[in-house]
């Protein structure tokens, strides 16, 4: 694992690799609604840390639809083959899909929507106590917590 924070992994995957930022941008609307529907699930049934998974897995397929559909063919072989490198023995996909979801959550805690904010905010925490339950990253590490 890298020892830069998490989120400068995330970036360096979205903006380096995917170079996915411009589809992101373009369409948060559209990604903070689908986060926030997963987010609202979440806590309507919250039983602890098992909701967190929950809503992660529920984010993450979403999130490996832009990975792919906001990068180019190219940019993403590329990321795929740096993420490889990174992480020899991890699905690349998965990793890049997962360091995508990072990179959008904290995106929208540092520059979304203040009206948005409380529902980033929470995202970010169920983030960060899935990582920690988990052992992942050793937590996020990012500017938020």
């Amino acid at each position: 694992m890298p020892e830069q924070p998490v989120f400068e992994f995330a970036r360096l995957a979205v903006e380096e690799y995917l170079k996915a930022q411009d589809f992101i941008k373009q369409h948060h609307s559209e990604i903070f609604k689908r986060l926030a529907d997963a987010e609202e699930r979440a806590r309507a049934r919250d039983a602890g840390p098992e909701a967190n998974v929950v809503f992660v897995a529920e984010c993450l397929p979403f999130v490996a639809g832009i990975v792919h559909v906001g990068s180019q063919l190219n940019d993403f072989r590329e990321a795929r083959d740096w993420a490889l490198k990174k992480l020899p023995y991890a699905d690349a996909v998965s990793v890049l899909s997962a360091l995508t979801f990072l990179y959008i959550v904290e995106k929208g805690l540092r520059f979304g929507n203040p009206a948005e904010l409380p529902v980033w905010q929470s995202m970010s925490h169920r983030l960060d106590s899935f990582l920690a339950a988990s052992g992942a990253l050793g937590g996020r590490a990012s500017s938020s917590a």
